[in-house]
């Protein structure tokens, strides 16, 4: 019986360009599972560019008898940036389980979190997943 697996995200930086999340990933299975949950040695780079591209983006539109308002949202995903190579992944000492590209599937996970809270317009400071 498994005892889970997890992995974990800190944003390091965001700049004009691009969001910076330093992160790990970890299997409780494994004997060295606590140095993997605490070394933050991979990395996911975002550029701004893809970040604006799922924020919602709000347009006003007149009507001759009143003002009115509604939010647009383009349909992307981050899998969809990962592979336009907007956004790039440096895999964690810990990955054991890759994709068809070789891109950890704990960095994917994660970013599903990032692209949660990105959809709201925020940038998270932290995300995590364990099962």
């Amino acid at each position: 019986m498994s005892k889970g697996y997890g992995c974990r995200a800190n944003l390091i930086s965001t700049g004009k360009y691009k969001i910076i999340y330093a992160y790990s990933c970890y299997n409780v299975n494994s004997d060295n599972w606590k140095e993997h949950y605490s070394e933050l040695d991979g990395e996911i780079c975002i550029l701004m560019s893809a970040y604006d591209s799922l924020t919602y983006h709000n347009t006003e539109h007149w009507n001759p008898s009143e003002k009115l308002s509604h939010t647009i949202r383009k349909d992307v995903s981050f899998c969809d940036l990962l592979r336009d190579n907007q956004i790039t992944i440096k895999n964690a000492s810990g990955a054991w389980q890759l994709d068809e590209n070789g891109t950890d599937i704990m960095a994917i996970r994660l970013l599903g979190r990032i692209e949660e809270q990105c959809k709201k317009g925020n940038i998270p400071e932290k995300v995590s997943w364990f099962c």
